[in-house]
């Protein structure tokens, strides 16, 4: 599962629909405490956090992740602010940090790096035998 923690609606919903056109089982997270509370109900292999949430801040978000013992991965989208970010993105594990120009095609190279093919594929059976309906629905 990649739980995609962003304000911005539309982009999380280009993410989403690109996400689930390669067969990733995705859910949204429309803020931090909302992302926070999904992380903590779902536990996701991997979480996508823009760097730019509004209340908590990311940083926050971050560390509140790590406290509750989410030990997956963490691809950061920090636009032109990369970095400053280098130093606290190591001390909270993150896997990438992504800056400007952040394209869909990049997104999804650090996603399909973080995740790697078997991982993909051991989502994908996890998600059938969980609920065969949210695999039908993920089907382009």
């Amino acid at each position: 599962m990649v739980l995609i923690i962003t304000h911005d609606k539309k982009f999380a919903e280009h993410i989403e629909r690109l996400l689930r056109q390669k067969d990733y089982p995705v859910t949204l997270a429309s803020g931090g405490e909302e992302g926070l509370n999904r992380a903590k109900q779902l536990s996701p292999e991997l979480v996508v956090l823009d760097m730019y949430l509004k209340g908590p801040c990311s940083s926050d978000v971050l560390q509140s992740l790590r406290e509750q013992g989410f030990n997956g991965k963490i691809i950061l989208l920090a636009g032109l602010s990369v970095s400053p970010l280098v130093p606290g993105a190591l001390r909270f594990g993150i896997e990438r940090v992504i800056g400007e120009p952040l394209t869909l095609g990049s997104l999804e190279c650090a996603i399909q790096s973080a995740l790697g093919t078997s991982t993909r594929e051991k989502l994908l059976h996890a998600d059938e035998e969980e609920d065969s309906s949210v695999f039908r629905l993920s089907q382009p």
